[in-house]
């Protein structure tokens, strides 16, 4: 494994950890700058607010961060796996067990992908299930672009 690899597996497994607790606030220090999280499956249309496909820079990730954080009340992950590769991707899959903050079940199968640049995390890639999202936030299948 590359040095580039092994930096975006530590500050990976380093994210994982704090969503499992819950606790993002320990992850806005290591995002880049010019930081991108890419959503494959978006809920809504534009960029730069949470739900949307590209969110560009520390400042709109932590926001999306922060929201995540108030949606839910427990975060558990299951069938975790971790691979690199020899770019310097570090690569999460896992299923998880999701409460929402109102009590309701969100299930979910996850594909996190990190890269780091200069120490710290300069594009994340966020796969899921949107069917289990748009079942999950009471959202109908034909109003989520991309969907269609």
């Amino acid at each position: 494994m590359n040095s580039k690899a092994q930096e975006s597996l530590r500050l990976g497994k380093f994210v994982v950890e704090c969503m499992k607790q819950r606790d993002h606030e320990p992850i806005i220090p290591i995002l880049h700058d010019n930081v991108l999280l890419e959503v494959v499956f978006p809920f809504i249309k534009g960029e730069d607010k949470t739900g949307t496909r590209y969110q560009h820079g520390n400042a709109v990730v932590a926001a999306h961060l922060r929201e995540s954080t108030q949606r839910t009340s427990e975060v558990k992950f299951d069938n975790e796996t971790w691979r690199t590769t020899d770019d310097g991707w570090a690569i999460f899959q896992a299923d998880s067990d999701i409460t929402l903050a109102d009590g309701r079940p969100f299930p979910q199968s996850y594909l996190f992908m990190f890269e780091s640049f200069e120490g710290k995390i300069i594009r994340w890639l966020e796969y899921y299930n949107p069917v289990c999202a748009a079942r999950a936030y009471g959202v109908t299948l034909d109003s989520v672009p991309y969907a269609t």
